[in-house]
């Protein structure tokens, strides 16, 4: 089951899976309750997969609150818990059908895009129809547009490594948020986190820019040159961050089945962590996100890294119900 709901049957999972989601935050830790939607994602591998998107939609429209699932929450009545759940249906119906099929709308207005997306976990290579070598991360989608004049592609979702095939009468242009990457033949990465992207070189130079350089203003640097080994984060509004040094291992090593994280704070290994596990985690506090860790390990090896956080950074590791995993701090 990929992103799309494809039938009526993966329509309703996606649905129990709201339901079960409601029932749980409704029953807490019921016995009962727990061993049914145990059983409920053991019998289809589909109810798992709709169960952890189900969490992380309720928690990117701000309505799974990392508050209400620690256990030092407020207690609510049956009649506040009723309404805070019954507010967010609306919400989050409105979020399932953006995220399922906003793409393909956009692909219906413009027919000349091609969608190419991976699943939770899921890793792939597309060779283009020029020549590039498009590899994805996990749970990644771009929309892709070739015309003579140029080669254009957009980010929407994830980390994406390119091997762009030369050509200087075509330029490349990646777009990701509020960045503009603009090449003629290299290989680079570009990965979206926290409403930022993340652009890092592995060979050759790119021009890094602001999607809507008119937006900002002359005292922020609207344009810049990354060569090989340099990396620069460009927030949402196309404001560029400092130019820094990254090892070539670094720059999506995951490629290889290996990631890195040198000094990275906590936020970066979940959003990398949230592409590859079935487990939806979430950072209660602003502290934890930024606590740094080091460490090297196989792409399949993040779930144990999240339980080993504990033991190399001063944060705690909960997982209140089935699914879902808050990281806050220790301190």
């Amino acid at each position: 089951m990929t992103d799309e709901p494809k039938s009526e049957d993966d329509r309703k999972i996606v649905l129990s899976a709201h339901q079960w989601l409601a029932e749980v935050h409704e029953g807490g830790m019921d016995p009962e309750l727990q061993a049914g939607l145990k059983e409920w994602l053991a019998a289809d591998p589909r109810h798992k997969w709709a169960y952890r998107r189900a969490a992380g939609l309720w928690e990117s429209v701000e309505t799974l609150r990392a508050e209400d699932l620690l256990p030092t929450a407020p207690v609510l009545t049956k009649r506040r818990r009723w309404s805070w759940w019954a507010a967010g249906v609306t919400a989050v119906s409105t979020s399932i059908a953006v995220f399922f099929w906003a793409p393909r709308l956009e692909h219906y207005v413009d027919p000349q895009l091609e969608l190419y997306e991976t699943s939770i976990g899921e890793r792939s290579t597309f060779a283009l129809s020029d020549g590039t070598r498009l590899h994805l991360d996990a749970a990644s989608r771009v929309m892709m547009r070739f015309d003579p004049a140029e080669r254009s592609l957009t980010l929407r979702q994830g980390a994406v490594f390119l091997d762009v095939e030369s050509d200087p009468d075509r330029p490349f242009r990646v777009h990701a948020e509020g960045a503009q990457v603009t090449v003629t033949g290299t290989k680079f990465s570009v990965v979206l986190a926290n409403s930022s992207a993340h652009v890092a070189v592995l060979e050759g130079r790119v021009a890094v820019g602001a999607t809507d350089q008119q937006k900002l203003g002359k005292e922020h640097e609207v344009s810049m040159a990354l060569s090989a080994g340099q990396a620069v984060t460009v927030g949402p509004s196309g404001a560029m961050g400092d130019l820094v040094t990254v090892e070539p291992r670094q720059i999506a090593g995951w490629r290889n089945g290996r990631v890195y994280y040198v000094e990275a704070p906590i936020s970066k290994f979940v959003a990398e962590a949230n592409r590859s596990l079935w487990t939806w985690i979430v950072i209660a506090d602003q502290q934890a996100a930024e606590q740094r860790i080091t460490a090297a390990l196989d792409t399949e090896d993040l779930g144990a890294l999240l339980q080993e956080l504990p033991k190399i950074a001063p944060v705690e590791v909960l997982q209140p119900i089935p699914g879902v995993a808050v990281i806050r701090s220790s301190d």
